[in-house]
């Protein structure tokens, strides 16, 4: 369990479980009840039995990581079972089942390399619509601003690209878990036309496959949950900085636009435009040149 539950030896939690449920606060239930199984396996309470059935209100800090304790069990049941080429396959499913681990690998990814794709066409796009754009405002000629914007604009589309990496894992173990679940339904369907002379064994190893089901479950939804809440975090902190980013280039455009009329006015009047008026105008060097030659003329 991901919290150790402490007990109090004289406590009676079964009737605190009883109570928290029937007033339907599940959630206190799934409490006492994992208190009363630290106190049973504390106080080497052997003729009491542990229970679980509340454990699916747990808070999810404290949902218990998938283990495949019970599968295991299964399997050391089948393989007691009977030695028959049927059982015998199911044993491979199982082996193969459990020895395979979840690993998300981009390069192998075609839905990443279509994105890849994607992206990196639409950064060589942008960087080439920036360059010529900054380029055009230098008479052609591409400056180190019009490189700068060139390479932001490209790396705006990779950054996406990035970006986008835990949502394609996320989809990946998505199709991973459903096939595993696929997978799973296939040996309980084999276990069903299993031979029933062994019925009481069968059903042992059906209640092991039911428990071992919901505990991934359980595992697979609080995943599921810190995936969604790391996802609305990364959204919330992508449409702040956005707001940030619109917020500062609006203001920085509004001052460029006013030192640009003050320019305007300055020369007009045949005055002398200050330095750093100059430099809020976002005027080029060579801009700035032809202005002032344009004055003397």
């Amino acid at each position: 369990m991901a919290t150790k539950y402490k007990y109090d030896k004289d406590t009676d939690y079964a009737a605190l479980m009883e109570q928290a449920a029937q007033r339907g606060d599940n959630a206190a239930a799934a409490i006492y009840e994992q208190q009363r199984n630290a106190k049973i396996r504390g106080e080497g309470m052997a003729d009491q039995e542990q229970t679980n059935d509340y454990a699916q209100y747990l808070p999810l800090e404290d949902v218990p990581d998938y283990d495949d304790t019970h599968r295991r069990e299964a399997e050391s049941l089948l393989t007691e079972r009977d030695t028959t080429a049927q059982r015998s396959r199911i044993d491979q499913m199982l082996d193969a089942l459990l020895g395979e681990e979840f690993n998300y690998d981009p390069a192998s990814d075609q839905l990443y390399a279509a994105y890849r794709q994607q992206y990196e066409r639409q950064a060589d796009l942008a960087a080439a619509n920036a360059l010529g754009a900054a380029a055009a405002l230098t008479g052609g000629q591409a400056s180190t601003a019009a490189v700068a914007a060139s390479q932001q604009a490209g790396g705006y589309y990779r950054a996406m690209l990035a970006g986008k990496l835990p949502e394609l894992a996320q989809l990946a173990y998505e199709r991973y878990s459903g096939e595993r679940k696929t997978r799973l339904s296939a040996i309980d369907s084999l276990l069903d036309a299993a031979d029933s002379r062994d019925g009481v064994t069968k059903a042992q190893i059906a209640a092991l496959l039911d428990m071992d089901d919901a505990d991934f479950t359980r595992a697979d939804s609080k995943l599921q949950q810190q995936a969604k809440d790391a996802a609305d975090a990364k959204a919330a902190a992508d449409k702040k900085a956005k707001e940030e980013k619109d917020a500062a280039e609006k203001a920085e455009k509004a001052a460029r636009s006013d030192a640009r009329r003050q320019i305007t006015l300055i020369l007009r009047n045949g005055g002398t435009v200050p330095d750093d008026l100059w430099q809020q105008s976002g005027y080029s060097a060579v801009t700035i040149a032809a202005m002032l030659r344009g004055r003397k003329g």
